[in-house]
């Protein structure tokens, strides 16, 4: 059964190689409903984690219009799973979805959701994974919904918002980088502590 189950997972990885040199319609007959399939939360986390991957592939190939429809749902299952490297997987992933929507009303509608959610995960690697891509995502989002995300890179947002939010934007970056360096007893909040202070340093305003 093991032997079995690795050579699935072989034969899964490989379509992830081969999809883009497959006809569109081949990919919508036969590859569109393995990914759909494989992001089930009934399959094995290996598989859910190469779905993740499949997803990122089919969205540079298919249709606008089959993205919304086809790997849309797909995505919010993935963000929903149980285990969180699947949900990491998938959070590094949103930005090509976003992308490939090519609608900011599909982006919001079908991927917002999911950032909210993946930010108010329990897992540090999984919200650290929300944090880094959100930002690649604001330019394919209606315009009104940025101040619902902070933390974002300055560089990205310099042509979506005006000077007062780019001000605002700035002072929370300074508070945030110079959260509580105090040691406390609450080893989880002190980890939070930490990786605020290090995505701060990572995320320099530039602009």
């Amino acid at each position: 059964m093991i032997e079995w189950t690795g050579i699935a997972a072989a034969w899964l990885e490989t379509l992830v190689d081969v999809a883009e040199r497959v006809s569109l319609e081949s990919v919508k007959q036969y590859i569109v409903p393995v990914v759909q399939q494989q992001a089930e939360p009934a399959q094995r986390v290996q598989r859910r984690i190469i779905a993740t991957k499949l997803l990122h592939k089919l969205a540079d190939i298919l249709p606008s219009n089959e993205v919304r429809k086809e790997l849309g749902p797909c995505a919010q299952i993935l963000c929903q799973d149980s285990n969180s490297n699947v949900r990491t997987s998938m959070a590094q992933r949103l930005p090509v979805i976003a992308r490939a929507l090519k609608n900011s009303s599909d982006a919001v509608s079908l991927l917002l959701p999911c950032f909210v959610q993946l930010y108010q995960d329990d897992d540090v690697t999984v919200k650290e994974a929300c944090m880094n891509n959100i930002a690649q995502c604001i330019p394919h989002f209606t315009n009104g919904k940025e101040e619902f995300c902070l933390g974002l890179r300055s560089y990205v947002l310099k042509d979506v918002l005006d000077r007062l939010d780019m001000c605002w934007i700035l002072n929370t970056y300074c508070k945030i980088a110079q959260i509580s360096q105090t040691q406390t007893e609450n080893t989880t909040q002190q980890i939070m502590f930490t990786m605020c202070r290090r995505m701060s340093a990572f995320n320099l305003p530039v602009s």
